[in-house]
């Protein structure tokens, strides 16, 4: 019975954190944000979502110059693996069910990948400083100059620029996302005391 809690509580985690996947997306106006467990995409001592190291959110002060940078997991890479995982399901080897946790898993984890390439390129790049990264969301908050975003937007370093002020959305929807993720926690440890 434990084991059916904790797998319950681990779907509707996953479930919380899809939605917030995809209210950020919508906002940001892009088609492949997504979320993880915290995986580190930044390099920066956090978690790379925005949390500091006690999982707190720290809202990120947002310059007027600034503009979110958006990435996406690398397709091609994603449509390989869901392939291997399209034939273990027909083999028997993988139910449907854990076709799709992989897929998304995979989807997130190659998300972080390329947040933290555009971030490592973002800060190579002259007259740019990153200000924030949110990793499985694949958002950088990038101020500098406006040609060299230009430019590094046209040469592909990333797939979109939005405002800035989108970043400070997509945190907010994360905080959001974690407050309900411990108030499951707590509802699923109060059901396992009865």
């Amino acid at each position: 019975m434990y084991d059916t809690k904790m797998e319950n509580l681990r779907n509707r985690r996953r479930f919380l954190q899809l939605a917030g996947t995809g209210a950020a997306a919508s906002i940001a106006g892009c088609s492949s944000l997504g979320l993880d467990d915290g995986q580190d995409g930044n390099g920066d001592g956090d978690d790379g979502n925005g949390a500091d190291e006690d999982g707190e959110f720290e809202a990120t002060d947002v310059p007027d110059s600034a503009l979110t940078a958006v990435t996406q997991a690398d397709q091609e890479a994603l449509q390989e693996r869901q392939a291997e995982l399209a034939q273990q399901v027909e083999d028997g080897d993988l139910s449907e069910q854990e076709y799709n946790q992989e897929i998304q898993q995979e989807q997130l984890e190659l998300t972080t990948e390329a947040t933290a390439e555009l971030e490592s390129d973002l800060e190579e790049t002259d007259g740019l400083s990153v200000e924030g990264t949110i990793g499985e969301a694949g958002a950088v908050l990038v101020d500098g100059d406006a040609e060299a975003m230009r430019t590094a937007l046209n040469d592909g370093v990333m797939s979109a620029l939005v405002p800035g002020e989108e970043f400070a959305a997509v945190e907010q929807q994360m905080q959001m996302q974690q407050q309900m993720e411990a108030q499951a926690e707590a509802e699923a440890e109060g059901d396992d005391d009865e």
